[in-house]
């Protein structure tokens, strides 16, 4: 994942240096996020007031230019100048957007609050989620390089003894409401909701390293994995091949990632054992320890929904279109943990938005996708239980 100075410097400000700002964004440049968002200046000017995602998510004392700076970004991809009205300012358009993806309140609501209209909003989403991904996510949404990779690995290991782990990866259901016609019982999940799945792998920090998102509700996540393109990279060696660490006097541990019973393990993807209560205890101490590795992915999801309601309260869009505002809301994510921004209230809606997440894991699900192959990382995960029981001893 890259650094913030290469934020600073890069995509976002492309187009912009030298340029002179646009009257209605020049005032509020040198402004933080929530000066802007409480700014009264007079004349017509609506008064942004998204205080929930702006105070508790962008404290101005962490960053406070970080709002001007998507401003600057955006200004020459969203600022559209018309023979018959007044365009509408970028930094409101981008508040009153970040605004309905954090309170997921509808259109209407949301323009009210901004003094604009709904259908000027709703005209207004693809533009901001088209630059948000194309802007932020090459810096903020990346697959670690070989440094980073070792950064995380060591950070998993001191948090749940395993060795090399790159990331956590899971799936969650995100609630839609038009799913496509022709297809529709196809997005009903376990629970009965409509939904599409968000598959992610995150690291130690809960940032996510990796998405894939859009797969109607029914897919298991073992059929996500094979329908994404992370598994075909990691199957044609273009990552996790990098930072092989040697254990048990010699063994040769390659990175690999955890997941719970719902996948089929692979060399580079290890599972828990279905246990009994005859199971040995090397088993059950193994399955701790990923369990506890786990816990990040499980606290990524929480987080990201409990930022942006939108997706709990369920998207309204198309498909397509909801897998891209899904891969927007997970980039802001990103930003939000890559600069450590505050979240006290968010920590409010956090647990709620886990025990329905714990619930849905807790439904009884059946394993799908190919059965485990000879090479499948049997030898791995028995080398894996050898080392953290000798260590335990």
């Amino acid at each position: 994942m890259q650094g913030v100075s290469q934020f600073n410097g890069g995509l976002l400000e492309t187009g912009t240096a030298g340029v002179s700002q646009p009257a209605a964004v020049r005032p509020f440049m040198n402004l933080n996020f929530g000066e802007i968002v409480n700014n009264s200046a007079s004349g017509s000017r609506p008064q942004p007031v998204i205080q929930d995602f702006i105070e508790s998510q962008v404290p101005s004392s962490q960053d406070p230019l970080l709002f001007s700076k998507l401003v600057l970004g955006a200004d020459n991809k969203l600022h559209q100048n018309t023979h018959w009205w007044k365009p509408m300012p970028v930094d409101v358009k981008l508040a009153a957007c970040l605004h309905c993806l954090v309170s997921g309140s509808s259109y209407l609501l949301c323009s009210d609050r901004f003094g604009i209209g709904a259908s000027t909003l709703q005209e207004a989403m693809p533009d901001v989620v088209k630059a948000i991904v194309r802007d932020l996510g090459p810096f903020f949404l990346t697959w670690p390089d070989a440094v980073e990779v070792q950064r995380v690995s060591e950070t998993f290991q001191r948090h749940c003894s395993l060795p090399n782990v790159v990331g956590a990866i899971d799936g969650s259901q995100i609630k839609i409401r038009n799913p496509e016609r022709r297809h529709a019982r196809d997005y009903f999940n376990r629970k009965r909701d409509i939904s599409i799945v968000l598959q992610a792998i995150c690291n130690h920090d809960s940032a996510f390293l990796d998405i894939s998102c859009g797969a109607p509700g029914s897919v298991h996540n073992s059929r996500c994995l094979h329908l994404s393109s992370i598994f075909w990279r990691v199957e044609a060696g273009e990552v996790m091949v990098d930072s092989v660490v040697p254990i048990n006097d010699g063994f040769q541990l390659h990175p690999y990632l955890l997941g719970d019973q719902g996948y089929a393990m692979h060399p580079w993807l290890m599972v828990p054992f279905s246990l009994t209560g005859m199971s040995p205890r090397a088993q059950h101490f193994y399955n701790r320890k990923l369990v506890q590795g786990r816990l990040s992915i499980e606290r990524a999801f929480g987080l990201l929904k409990a930022r942006f309601r939108i997706l709990e309260n369920g998207i309204t869009s198309s498909v397509g279109w909801a897998g891209k505002l899904v891969h927007a809301t997970c980039i802001l994510h990103n930003v939000i943990v890559k600069h450590r921004l505050g979240h006290d209230d968010v920590a409010t809606a956090l647990e709620p938005v886990l025990r329905r997440e714990r619930a849905a894991r807790n439904l009884p699900m059946r394993r799908q996708g190919r059965p485990d192959r000879p090479d499948s990382g049997h030898e791995m995960r028995d080398a894996l239980i050898a080392y953290v029981m000798s260590r335990n001893t």
